[in-house]
């Protein structure tokens, strides 16, 4: 009995025990969580397409002989920069100084038989004012004076003729650009119907044509838009974005059925000759303004399996998670194009301290940290 007793009193005594144990590790109920939020904002917003391009000369100019002949020589560099008026090839002269030599010596011919013929109308003319002279024999005085004078014009002309096409064998550059790699060597016949009918490009690099292409739907926007695209930028194959703005020049005539796209030229300012023509580039404009669009930080975005949500505070300051769909970035924000109101708060960091239902005491006037 007094065996049953004792358990009894030790039962007992062992349960106010684990009583108290419980009691005294439940912990008191925890307060708000302080967190930094934001404000979704209202505001619009330049909607921003991009298109992809290639880069072209402000001029890329062929390099044609215009004159048949064996190359003697090359005066350039390859890839170099060469100014306008700079002598780039010759061709060989001497059959062209043998025509030219020709033609001086047929003006000097003519020009003695005008000589002669001036006189000899001179004195008819003076003989026929005393009877002296038939009426016949003046005009054919008169006659071989105008042949001759035709026929000194006509060795002028061929002379000037002869000196162009002199002129010809030496090819200068037209513009100031960079020259690329000779088509033709020194001692290879050239000009307009041999193999060598182009021996070169030269472009002029100072500014640059960006060709790029423009889909059907983006025209169909842009054209209730006015038809321009605003603040052009451009970004290189490293993705480095060039620092100099471009102007757009003009969207072309047609659709071209293949692509179902219309093709458009910007130009951009290239004083330091970084772009060159056949780069590869991507022309970023503003084509629309999405009106009255909501903003948030991007900081406030949690992603999960190509799922965007935030925390948004309820009415009584707890912590509710929204599934949300995203726009484009504008700097530092992202546009939301559903999931949010305009007004409501988001939260920006803190996200481990956060579960559904939470207290949260904002702050809105700390800076929120990146995640």
């Amino acid at each position: 009995m007094k065996t049953l007793r004792l358990h009894m009193l030790l039962i007992t005594a062992l349960g106010g025990t684990l009583f108290y144990g419980c009691r005294s590790s439940q912990k008191p109920a925890a307060g708000p969580v302080r967190l930094p939020v934001a404000e979704v904002a209202v505001q619009d917003v330049p909607v921003r397409k991009s298109f992809v391009g290639q880069i072209n000369g402000y001029r890329d100019i062929t390099i044609q002989p215009r004159a048949d002949g064996y190359l003697r020589s090359i005066h350039f560099r390859e890839g170099s920069f060469v100014k306008k008026g700079t002598l780039l090839y010759t061709i060989e002269t001497a059959p062209y100084a043998a025509q030219t030599a020709q033609s001086e010596a047929s003006v000097s011919r003519a020009e003695a038989q005008l000589a002669d013929a001036r006189q000899t109308y001179e004195r008819t003319k003076a003989m026929a004012t005393i009877n002296a002279a038939s009426r016949s024999d003046l005009d054919n005085a008169t006659a071989q004076l105008l042949a001759a004078q035709a026929s000194l014009r006509a060795a002028k002309a061929a002379l000037t003729s002869a000196r162009i096409e002199q002129g010809y064998t030496r090819i200068t550059s037209p513009v100031d650009g960079i020259i690329g790699r000779t088509l033709a060597q020194v001692g290879d016949f050239v000009g307009l119907n041999s193999k060598y009918n182009s021996l070169n490009t030269v472009s002029q690099v100072d500014s640059v044509k960006v060709l790029f292409f423009i889909p059907e739907q983006t025209y169909a926007v842009l054209m209730q838009q006015g038809g321009q695209l605003y603040d052009l930028t451009l970004s290189l194959s490293d993705n480095s974005v060039y620092p100099e703005r471009g102007r757009f020049d003009f969207i072309g005539r047609a659709v071209e059925q293949s692509t179902g796209s219309l093709d458009a030229q910007a130009t951009f300012a290239n004083p330091d000759t970084l772009l060159r023509p056949g780069q590869f580039a991507q022309v970023s404009a503003v084509t629309d303004t999405l009106r009255n669009a909501l903003l948030i930080p991007q900081v406030a975005v949690n992603q999960t399996q190509g799922v965007y949500s935030v925390y948004v505070l309820g009415p009584d300051n707890r912590a509710e998670q929204r599934i949300v769909t995203l726009g484009q970035t504008v700097g530092p924000m992202w546009v939301v194009d559903s999931g949010l109101q305009p007004g409501e708060q988001v939260i920006t960091d803190g996200f481990h301290k956060l579960r559904a239902g939470v207290s949260v005491e904002p702050q809105t006037n700390e800076p929120s940290a990146k995640k």
